[in-house]
């Protein structure tokens, strides 16, 4: 065990204290002096990216979404993960009025937040089970559409 002054990629240096062999230890230097920022700047990076992902997913939801209910830090959170739902599943196929239509079922940012470990296809079932009587009438509108397309057709 040992202390050694790791320079960063931002130009940062901290004593670390670096366990192992010293081949090992010049390794992870020479890594950190090439690919890693500093704790800080890592954080100031992250937090950035974040609050870019927020303000992007508040200007998309604005017109179409209705708001969302919890904590200011909930909804910027929340409103982030709503709007890669939607991307995700626009992505597999859904059209974006459908999607909007269901994702504006579930206006609890505490909702979005627990579920975000869930795939899309599993938020989508969860909305389903949560909200039966409002997804069959979406689903019915789209087969209405559908019927009437294919009847002009």
């Amino acid at each position: 065990m040992a202390w050694n002054g790791m320079d960063y990629r931002c130009g940062h240096t901290e004593q670390v204290q670096l366990y192992g062999p010293m081949r090992d230890r010049d390794r992870r230097l020479e890594l950190a002096k090439n690919n890693l920022d500093c704790p800080a700047c890592y954080q100031a990076r992250l937090q950035t990216e974040r609050q870019a992902q927020n303000e992007r997913a508040a200007l998309l939801a604005a017109d179409s979404l209705p708001a969302l209910q919890g904590s200011e830090k909930q909804i910027a959170w929340a409103t982030s993960i709503r709007q890669a739902w939607i991307e995700a599943m626009a992505a597999i196929g859904a059209t974006q009025p459908e999607l909007n239509t269901i994702a504006g079922l579930e206006s609890s940012a505490q909702w979005w937040i627990s579920s975000r470990s869930d795939g899309a296809q599993a938020r989508l079932h969860r909305l389903a089970a949560s909200y039966p009587t409002q997804i069959a009438e979406i689903k019915a509108a789209k087969a209405a559409r559908k019927e009437g397309a294919n009847a002009i057709a």
